[in-house]
């Protein structure tokens, strides 16, 4: 991961709140790249991964941990069920010897107790009274001992406390657990609902320190990034005709845990852009008097939107080809409905020419819609990062509801970056754009 020049390597330090430069200690200038050992590339992955997901929680509304899941015909997913199925064979061995062996069923009771414990809040206490006294695994061994343990009457205890723990979600889980007679499939299937429980409780709890983690996210992910910058080595290549990006490997890292973000507002930028042009087209060539019809716009805007979700470069001109006929039908049936004659066939073939000429990045509407959208997302990375529907440009109201949603949430990403990481990429790019002199050349 180091670079390919031989720059010395700094690190950065907090001194009363400012930061400061220090030359690593023992790396003389011209000494070579350092490399990272395999334990230190797995610790650097972890942390990597740490900081992400922080990263994650306070810009993501919708993020959620989820279980890990293999493709059903994975080497990983055939191993996995393989040892299950031989695990929960064995279990139903020796629930079926004469006498019974409940040496596992007593080891996966108490870890369904202390699955059910860690589902608990401090204020449930009633519940943890009903816990310990459903699953007495002292009393349970003694049952065993003497034959008489009924996993079947334990299980269904369980579900009681499953049923008033479980989110709503989980209701209809829990139900169907009940219908299940055979000790061992119960057994089994109890634990894959605690999985999700637990899955809930973790997502709950993220929820509710949401607020918590906004407040704090700054000051924990600038002292993950110190502590990386601090680890790996970080020689530059100046004279390499990269992107700046891709010259410093934190640089890089940072970016990909924005990357997916990105993409979504590029995808959608673009969609406005083409969603905005084809009812200013279309507009232009109705009229004032059959798009101010109630819900005409509406109703174009929304065919408009479909035929164009998730479109690629290669497909555009198609897709708008059957944006054209849709606009077409929908301006028809809305000139019948006012008592206006349809459209000649000349302005027809005009209107979806002009719409499918949209496919083309330079077409004039296209590319005054497009700049008129980016200056107005610009106003939301700006330091005061404030925009208000009085700053949208001419010709974009018909996406204005969309355009504020896009930039609030782009523009949170930028902000959130731009004070976590600005103290650090302003002296990582300044070292890039402005590479110090070579020492030897200086004694030349």
């Amino acid at each position: 991961m180091a670079g390919a020049s031989s720059t010395a390597f700094c690190t950065y330090r907090e001194d009363n709140g400012h930061k400061s430069m220090r030359k690593a200690s023992g790396q003389d200038a011209a000494s070579p790249p350092q490399m990272l050992s395999v334990s230190e590339v797995l610790e650097t992955a972890h942390e990597i991964s740490k900081l992400t997901i922080a990263h994650e929680m306070v810009l993501n509304q919708d993020f959620k941990l989820q279980a890990v899941t293999f493709a059903p015909n994975s080497l990983e997913n055939r191993v996995k069920e393989a040892l299950h199925r031989a695990f929960w064979d064995r279990l139903k061995e020796q629930l079926s010897a004469s006498p019974p062996d409940y040496t596992q069923a007593i080891q996966l009771l108490q870890e369904i107790k202390e699955a059910l414990l860690s589902l608990l809040l401090p204020r449930h206490d009633r519940l943890r009274r009903q816990i310990e006294e459903a699953l007495d695994l002292e009393l349970l061994r003694q049952e065993a001992e003497h034959g008489a343990l009924d996993v079947g009457s334990v299980a269904a205890r369980v579900l009681d406390t499953m049923a008033a723990l479980c989110a709503p979600a989980r209701d209809e889980d829990v139900r169907a657990l009940r219908s299940l007679a055979d000790p061992v499939q119960l057994l089994r299937e109890i634990f894959r609902v605690l999985d999700l429980m637990k899955m809930d409780m973790l997502n709950f709890t993220i929820q509710s320190l949401r607020p918590h983690l906004q407040e704090h996210s700054v000051q924990y992910e600038r002292k993950k990034f110190q502590e990386l910058l601090d680890k790996l080595p970080r020689s530059i290549a100046t004279s390499c005709p990269l992107s700046v990006a891709s010259r410093h490997p934190l640089v890089l890292q940072t970016l990909f845990m924005d990357q997916a973000r990105l993409q979504q507002v590029r995808s959608q930028v673009n969609q406005l852009v083409l969603i905005a042009a084809v009812l200013l087209v279309t507009s232009g060539m109705c009229g004032s008097t059959l798009f101010g019809s109630p819900g005409f716009v509406a109703r174009l805007k929304r065919v408009t939107k479909v035929l164009l979700e998730g479109l690629s470069c290669t497909r555009c001109e198609e897709a708008l080809q059957d944006v054209g006929d849709q606009v077409l039908q929908e301006v028809g049936r809305t000139l019948s409905q006012l008592g206006y004659p349809p459209f000649s066939k000349d302005k027809c073939t005009s209107l979806k020419g002009q719409i499918r000429s949209l496919a083309d990045k330079d077409n004039a509407v296209r590319r005054v819609v497009e700049q008129r959208i980016h200056s107005f997302l610009s106003l939301f990375v700006s330091p005061n990062g404030q925009s208000s529907p009085k700053d949208l440009p001419k010709g974009l109201d018909a996406v204005q509801e969309e355009l504020l949603a896009l930039g609030r949430r782009f523009g949170s990403v930028i902000h959130h970056n731009r004070q976590v990481f600005a103290p650090y990429y302003s002296e990582i790019l300044r070292k890039v754009l402005e590479p110090e002199p070579d020492a030897g050349a200086d004694s030349l």
